[in-house]
């Protein structure tokens, strides 16, 4: 197994998104690069407790994807 199939599905979606928002792939063109189906993909991300919104949101400046917490996995009191 070489590294980057090491990878988890979220590490992998970040690496292609990368930090040049200029021109950030579509949800289409990731899932097309990694040969993963989109609804597979969306289901493998959402096991893990990310969307593709969310790791967009992490990648924007201001945001760092090490205090990024997932809403859905907050208490309804907890949620903003």
């Amino acid at each position: 197994m070489n590294d980057y199939q090491s990878l988890n599905w979220t590490q992998r979606v970040r690496n292609l998104i990368g930090n040049d928002l200029s021109s950030l792939p579509s949800f289409l063109e990731i899932s097309s690069t990694l040969k993963v189906n989109p609804k597979r993909l969306r289901r493998l991300l959402n096991e893990e407790g990310l969307t593709y919104s969310e790791l967009k949101l992490q990648a924007t400046p201001g945001h760092s994807h090490l205090s990024f917490i997932p809403t859905r996995h907050l208490s309804g009191r907890d949620r903003l």
